[in-house]
């Protein structure tokens, strides 16, 4: 049943405190730290059976959980923007696929890794100098072979 003479407000403080108290409001208002803060019939949820208001420090209307902004880092998401649900994301976390996926990331490279990389670099090395010289050791032959005809080797 809903507490119908207590409220429960939360006041996010400017350093970062947050406060949590029980209040009795009287003409839909309430006093704390000399301040004062309004109640509406609109913005406010329930937890633990009370009506339970939110506000920022010196402000004295509630805070729409509507209107609040999801931050990500240094920009602001949208909640339409968001990609999936908290339950899709619990979904996603259990599934055998992700779980793979997640410790190969956390994992980083396989040890074997930089071997295959460094064979692989010295047949493409090996497959280039053939390549350029394979020209060069054809026109050495070449002379060579001239260079007995001349002299009448064979």
């Amino acid at each position: 049943m809903i507490n119908k003479n207590n409220v429960r407000v939360v006041i996010f403080k400017k350093n970062r405190q947050v406060i949590i108290k029980k209040v009795k409001p009287k003409n839909n208002s309430f006093d704390y730290d000399s301040k004062s803060y309004i109640i509406d019939s609109e913005n406010y949820y329930i937890h633990k059976k009370l009506a339970t208001y939110s506000f920022l420090e010196g402000t004295p209307i509630p805070l729409s959980i509507k209107d609040i902004k999801i931050q990500h880092g240094q920009e602001l998401v949208e909640y339409d923007d968001i990609l999936m649900s908290s339950d899709e994301l619990n979904i996603f976390k259990r599934s055998k696929t992700a779980r793979e996926i997640l410790d190969t990331i956390d994992k980083g490279l396989p040890e074997n890794i930089f071997g295959i990389i460094s064979i692989a670099i010295t047949l493409i090395g090996f497959a280039g100098l053939y390549f350029v010289l394979s020209e060069q050791i054809n026109a050495i032959m070449q002379s060579i072979i001239e260079l007995r005809n001349a002299l009448g080797i064979q």
